[in-house]
């Protein structure tokens, strides 16, 4: 999130609790007249005054979040997985069957974002991450034609060699 965003949001609702409180803590003791930096104002004034620019920057700052475009951060060690080259070349003979470029994207991601996540050590994601795709193996080699107890063994085979750790 851009600062400019944080900014306005944090400023938006501290304007916003304000007028809030002061109108609760004004409205119980019925005063009519609220008395800020040597200036008098009437309550319901200065009540509509805070609570409407609060709400008002916090609108703006979530306008601006979305008219902002969000690129996020790559980190230039995580672009290429790092597979060494035997490894490479086995896992394209056993994907050769496949000729299925959306799995071959869908693995490459898999690889960037399971390096990631073992470099941050997140092991929620990285048990997300294996699951999905071996749900995604498995849809791929039934529609191939491989029995339950085949498409096992081929799924772990091929989740060993996209696993690597980074060297």
């Amino acid at each position: 999130m851009q600062l400019i965003v944080s900014i306005l949001m944090t400023l938006g609702l501290v304007t916003f609790l304000t007028g809030l409180f002061i109108f609760t803590k004004n409205g119980l003791q019925n005063v009519k007249v609220v008395r800020i930096l040597k200036k008098e104002y009437k309550l319901w004034h200065f009540v509509l005054a805070t609570v409407g620019s609060g709400i008002l920057l916090i609108m703006s700052s979530t306008l601006i979040y979305k008219q902002s475009p969000n690129k996020p951060k790559q980190d230039s060690h995580l672009t290429q997985p790092a597979i060494s080259n035997n490894l490479k070349y086995e896992l394209t003979s056993i994907l050769s069957d496949f000729k299925n470029e959306t799995l071959e994207s869908d693995i490459s991601r898999f690889q960037h974002e399971y390096q990631k996540a073992l470099l941050d050590e997140d092991e929620k994601t990285m048990g997300l991450l294996k699951m999905e795709m071996e749900y995604k193996l498995n849809m791929e080699l039934e529609n191939q034609g491989y029995t339950a107890t085949q498409a096992k063994q081929e799924i772990k085979r091929i989740m060993g060699f996209i696993q690597e750790k980074p060297k």
